[in-house]
């Protein structure tokens, strides 16, 4: 079922966006998007970071400029032009956000927050993310996640991930720039060898785009009319994150390539493979989870085991959790919600709207969750504990911290509906957190690392958000801040990463010495792999 998006959509806001749009009109393609890649030759504040660059005021004008005909004769844009164009898209900002008019402040203020974490990514998570994708779909003992990528690709799964390695690594060569070139002289060298010259072409075929072709991509994304909601969206170029040209394969922001090397794949699968991966999925995250709860030698039970104590208890047609860990004297339940915020997550700030969007699976988790909490009390005829907590597992950041942000700003009646229902609570709103797989893994290694129950560390966890100036907007900025040394990566992590990397370093040394004496062959690859 579609939700339908209502908007308050400044009058001023339309009218300086449509003035923005002509004016980027009149400007030629090639030299837009010239001013683009030397907009980001140079972080402007280094303390900052990248965000100091406005990226998402950059993409979003490269989204209109390419939803617009070129005028003709079109003129240079000049670096002034470009900054001013920024500048304007930058100080939309107040009337996009619609702070005045809107009841719950808060929930403007995250889609607010949400449109430059997009810019804020860290290396390591990238890689992270990449690596654990790689042991979910390649190191899997099923063939389903590789043969749906070939299927619909062409490419094989594991060269994507290695491929993206190698673009990866490359960038952060210079660390200083946020854009570069890579020729074509150093990918058919170093990958061609490798993976052949089918394979390369693919990748870049998925990942790439050409200047000629920028309008018939973004052609699905241009709106009818303009709404503040576009302002916080994803750019779209996430899913074509590098251009073609006639140097070389053109990054014009690596951050929005290494994010975009991760969203890939995913996005990929549930646009093309909707319920069949999502079932699919759901399974080998539960089965992640299960590992490293095996690993990290916690006393839990199942869903299986679960609902086989609810049977033996005549129990029929309830709900469970994926897993029950106990910890002395109390639970900690976890469930599992193999899930990423849809576009309009990300950028409504409607509390009806969001709640009927996420009622079936992310908000689902918490009625889930006191539902078996309330069973398995029933039948160990146990107290509920003031100490039970709930972590729901889900693969990507809401932005959603925990039960009581779901209350104060999008169902304030979900502790009526539960206390009626259960006649209490069994599990205290304030102990029931988000938490992304990563950070799962990030908290498990902690615990073990400092010796401390989970149902310890929401203890810390409760007690800091209960107050507004040391409150966390999510568990991993508790977690760092628990643990400001930092945590090492887990074992299966690094080992996967190492393979990725270790692979393709290794093949390359190799490869600069098979092209000697055979120009003509590197003029027909070269040929073949760029033209299309």
């Amino acid at each position: 079922m579609s939700v339908a998006i209502k908007t308050m959509t400044p009058v001023s806001y339309s009218i300086k966006v449509d003035a923005i749009k002509k004016r980027l009109s009149y400007f030629s393609d090639v030299s837009f998007l010239r001013n683009f890649y030397e907009h980001f030759q140079k972080v402007r504040d280094v303390e900052v970071g990248i965000v100091s660059n406005f990226p998402w005021c950059c993409y979003l004008a490269m989204k209109w400029k390419f939803c617009m005909k070129e005028k003709k004769p079109a003129k240079e844009m000049s670096k002034n032009d470009f900054v001013d164009i920024i500048n304007l898209i930058y100080n939309l900002q107040l009337e996009a956000s619609n702070l005045i008019v809107d009841d719950k402040v808060m929930l403007s203020l995250r889609r607010m927050v949400i449109n430059q974490l997009l810019y804020q990514s860290t290396d390591k998570f990238n890689a992270n993310s990449l690596t654990r994708q790689y042991i979910w779909y390649c190191l899997n003992d099923e063939s389903y996640y590789k043969d749906k990528f070939l299927e619909c690709t062409g490419l094989h799964l594991e060269n994507y991930y290695k491929m993206a390695c190698y673009f990866t690594a490359i960038s952060c060569i210079n660390p200083d720039i946020e854009s570069e070139v890579i020729p074509f002289k150093h990918l058919i060298i170093n990958l061609v060898p490798i993976f052949g010259p089918e394979q390369v072409k693919r990748f870049l075929e998925l990942t790439c785009l050409k200047i000629d072709g920028v309008r018939d991509f973004i052609a699905p994304y241009k709106l009818d009319k303009n709404i503040t909601a576009e302002y916080y969206e994803d750019t779209p170029f996430l899913s074509k994150p590098m251009f073609l040209d006639g140097d070389g394969v053109v990054i014009l922001c690596k951050r929005i390539m290494k994010s975009g090397f991760v969203n890939l794949v995913p996005e990929l699968f549930k646009q093309v493979y909707k319920e069949s991966y999502k079932e699919k999925f759901g399974k080998t995250m539960e089965l992640y989870i299960s590992r490293f709860l095996d690993k990290y030698n916690y006393n839990f039970k199942t869903e299986r085991e679960v609902k086989r104590i609810y049977s033996d208890n005549a129990i029929k047609n309830c709900k469970s959790v994926d897993f029950v860990i106990s910890e002395g004297d109390s639970i900690v339940y976890i469930d599992s919600k193999a899930i990423e915020p849809a576009k309009f997550v990300k950028t409504s700030n409607n509390a009806q709207l969001l709640k009927e969007r996420l009622n079936k699976s992310f908000i689902k988790g918490i009625y889930q969750g006191q539902e078996c909490a309330f069973n398995l009390n029933k039948i160990e005829m146990r107290k509920p504990s003031s100490k039970d907590s709930m972590l729901i597992v889900v693969h990507r950041d809401h932005h959603i911290s925990n039960a009581m942000v779901v209350q104060d700003f999008i169902n304030p009646d979900l502790s009526t509906e539960l206390s009626e229902k259960y006649h209490s609570i069994p599990i205290d709103l304030k102990r029931i957190y988000y938490i992304t797989i990563d950070e799962f893994e990030l908290l498990l290694m902690m615990c073990k690392q400092k010796e401390l129950s989970i149902n310890e560390f929401i203890d810390m966890c409760v007690e800091k958000d209960s107050f507004p100036h040391t409150q966390k907007s999510n568990l991993s900025m508790h977690i760092y801040e628990f643990a400001p040394e930092g945590i090492d990566d887990d074992q299966l992590i690094v080992k996967g990463r190492d393979l990725l990397i270790d692979d393709v370093i290794e093949k390359m040394k190799e490869s600069a010495s098979k092209w000697s004496g055979k120009v003509d062959m590197y003029l027909k690859i070269k040929d073949y792999i760029f033209n299309w």
